[in-house]
């Protein structure tokens, strides 16, 4: 019997140590994987971007590199987080007022429970400052409550947030006071004027909408609705046009019509696609330029006032002839037939006089843009009936080659003849320097979307120096010259979508190239 109860006990035994080698391994595993985990988040602890530190509220306990790193300081130079009458103290409030008092509250607080998120001022161990986000917050480790406060240096976001600040008050004081009219479209509506856009465009209501075209000059709205489709569809980020318009609840008083210089872009404001539309008030520029432009053609009428005469007196003498004629026939008793046949010469001769007037006349009328749909060849033959006595007079020679098929393009006719006639006088004056006949040839054809017209002459032609200047208003190589009807020439072009340009020609002179876009519908 005692035999089997040793056996018994040392079996209990054995297994006893079994166990207890398991235990010590399990043991030993979890104590690796504890060691393990301690090391991830000594490392996490360590890399943190931000500073963290760990205390009991007051008293110091630990914390990572990056908060070392911060403070420029090692631990123990670190440990006075509050203190008072230290020559170090790291809590200061931006105004520099209350600080401890204020830094003390708040780790009361979230060593109670309650999480502190405050934007504070620190100094360095080296005595400079800078700005952090702070987080304090509760936490139990081991059956101890502690602090962990979690610090971000926010210093270069803070300067830069004041940078943006200064930056979007600077803008908004250019935006405010510029001398140009801005305003913002999205959404089909209006959100955003300026002063000067109020001034321009009057009081705007909160369902104002761009497509309702209210107050724009009725001949405008095709060149409005072109520019919303090309910027609402992608087509064009950006569009230039000339606009006039009433401002609102102005409509049909004419000394307030504004003309405008306006161009829209494609911007993103406050997240969400928008227009920015730019207007410069050009009104008062334009009534300058038209007295200018009258002043031109005033100049331009001069030149062919000889023709003119020449083209009247040889009617008028007709008249005279036919008048003397109809009185001998009445004072003879002649036959009717007779008297009506020089009544009939008597009408032509008027009709003559009529036509030659009513050219000059309108040509002189103000030219207030009025595009319609029209055969580029039509203004291109009233300038050359214009023109044609006068060249005639000063033995110059014009050819004419003009397209039968061309589309029709959207343009002012009246404008597009006073271009031509000023370019067909500018070779006449070059021409008739030279003291020699010589050739003008026009002409007109289609180039892809755009109609091409061109005048050339057999005169000297234009130096290269001078070809980036001819068009400036008041530039001039003529003594006689005012220098503004390139100017104007250009600006109407340009108006009409097209280009007006020079180069050397075909008769040994200048070639001036005008360019009109075909009208959409007429592209086939």
């Amino acid at each position: 019997m005692p035999m089997k109860h040793t056996n018994k006990t040392r079996d209990q035994l054995i297994e006893e140590i079994h166990r207890l080698q398991k235990k010590i391994a399990d043991l030993s595993t979890s104590a690796a994987a504890l060691r393990q985990s301690e090391n991830k988040y000594k490392k996490l602890f360590d890399h943190a971007g931000d500073a963290i530190l760990l205390s009991d509220g007051l008293r110091f306990i630990d914390c990572n590199k990056q908060a070392l790193m911060m403070f420029r300081c090692s631990k123990e130079q670190l440990k006075p987080v509050i203190s008072y009458g230290n020559t170090f103290s790291p809590m200061i409030q931006p105004d520099g007022t209350g600080s401890q008092q204020k830094a003390l509250k708040a780790i009361h607080t979230a060593v109670g429970g309650r999480t502190q998120h405050l934007e504070w001022r620190y100094r360095r161990y080296d005595g400079t400052l800078f700005d952090a986000d702070v987080t304090l917050a509760r936490i139990i480790l081991e059956g101890e409550t502690l602090l962990l406060s979690i610090i971000r240096d926010v210093t270069k976001r803070k300067r830069a947030e004041k940078e943006l600040l200064g930056s979007r008050k600077m803008f908004q004081a250019l935006v405010e006071n510029s001398l140009g009219g801005i305003f913002i479209v999205q959404n089909e509506q209006m959100v955003y004027a300026n002063p000067e856009q109020k001034r321009l465009f009057g009081p705007v209501p909160p369902s104002f909408r761009l497509t309702t075209y209210e107050g724009i000059y009725p001949e405008d709205v095709p060149k409005v609705r072109e520019l919303h489709r090309k910027i609402t569809s992608g087509e064009a980020p950006m569009h230039e046009i000339v606009l006039r318009f009433y401002p609102i609840g102005k409509t049909g008083n004419k000394p307030d019509l504004k003309v405008v210089y306006c161009r829209a872009s494609v911007i993103e404001y406050e997240g969400t696609g928008a227009v920015l539309f730019t207007m410069m008030d050009i009104t008062r520029a334009r009534e300058l330029e038209q007295l200018l432009h009258t002043r031109d053609k005033m100049t331009s009428l001069g030149r062919i006032a000889a023709g003119m005469a020449h083209e009247i007196r040889n009617p008028l003498s007709g008249i005279n002839i036919n008048l003397k004629g109809l009185a001998k026939i009445v004072a003879a008793g002649g036959r009717g037939d007779d008297a009506r046949e020089i009544i009939d010469a008597l009408h032509v001769s008027s009709q003559k006089i009529e036509d030659v007037v009513k050219r000059v006349m309108d040509f002189a009328k103000p030219n207030d843009p009025r595009f319609v749909l029209a055969d580029a060849n039509h203004p291109v033959r009233e300038a050359m009936n214009l023109a044609e006595v006068s060249l005639r007079k000063n033995k110059i020679s014009l050819e004419t080659d003009l397209a039968g098929d061309l589309p029709r393009c959207f343009m002012d006719p009246r404008l597009i003849e006073q271009v031509v006639l000023n370019l067909i006088n500018n070779a006449s004056d070059a021409l008739r320097d030279e003291g020699k006949p010589g050739t003008i040839r026009v002409t007109t054809r289609r180039v892809r979307h755009s109609v091409l017209l061109t005048v050339d002459d057999s005169g000297p032609g234009v130096p290269a120096h001078d070809r980036s200047k001819i068009f400036d208003p008041f530039y001039t190589t003529r003594t006689d010259g005012a220098g503004i009807g390139l100017s104007i020439s250009s600006r109407i072009i340009t108006d009409h979508g097209g280009s007006l340009s020079v180069s050397d020609g075909s008769l040994g002179g200048a070639q001036f190239l005008i360019t009109i876009p075909i009208q959409e519908g007429n592209r086939q």
